[in-house]
C-alpha cells in the first residue's frame, strides 16, 4: 500500500484494493444487533397493544394518539416532497433551481412552528396521561370496605 501521508502519495486517492476494508463479523454483528433490537420493540408493541390492565389500556390510547399526531405531520411532508422532487425534475430538466423564498419568515415559522406544537402537544398529553396513571392514587369508584379483624386467635 502506497503511503497516503506523504506529499507524494497526495497526487492520487488509493484505489479500492489499498483501502481498508471493514471485517466481516463487525457487520454481521451490527445486523444481529439490529435485528434483536427489532425483535425487543416487537415484543413490546405486542405487550403494549393486548394489555387488559387500566393503565395499559390508558397507554395503549396515549401510544395510538401520539402516533396518530405525528403521522398528521410526517405523511403530508413526505407527500409533498415527492410531488416536489418530481415538480422540478419534469419541469427544470436542464435549469437551475433557484427558488424565491429562501429568507421567508412566515414559511419558517409556519415550517417549524407545526412540528414544534405538534411535539409540545404529545407530551402534555404523556405528562398528564403519566401523572393520571398513578397506583397509588386512591380511586374515586370504588367503594372503600372496612374489614373487621380479631386479634388473637
Amino acid at each position: 500500500m502506497k503511503n497516503v501521508n506523504s506529499v507524494q502519495g497526495m497526487s492520487t486517492f488509493p484505489s479500492h484494493a489499498e483501502q481498508a476494508k471493514p471485517l466481516g463479523h463487525v457487520k454481521s454483528f451490527k445486523r444481529v444487533g439490529a435485528y434483536a433490537s427489532v425483535a425487543m420493540l416487537a415484543t413490546y408493541a405486542i405487550q403494549l397493544m393486548n394489555s387488559v390492565s387500566a393503565p395499559g389500556l390508558q397507554e395503549k390510547k396515549l401510544m395510538i394518539i401520539a402516533s396518530a399526531l405525528t403521522l398528521l405531520v410526517v405523511i403530508p411532508i413526505i407527500v409533498l416532497n415527492i410531488y416536489s422532487i418530481a415538480r422540478l425534475r419534469v419541469a427544470n430538466a436542464n435549469n437551475e433551481h433557484a427558488p424565491g423564498y429562501a429568507q421567508s419568515i412566515k414559511k419558517e415559522v409556519k415550517a417549524w412552528g407545526v412540528p414544534i406544537g405538534i411535539v409540545a402537544l404529545v407530551t402534555v398529553l404523556g405528562w398528564s396521561a403519566i401523572h393520571s396513571l398513578d397506583l397509588y392514587k386512591p380511586k374515586s369508584n370504588v367503594a372503600q370496605v372496612r374489614v373487621a379483624t380479631a386479634a388473637g386467635a
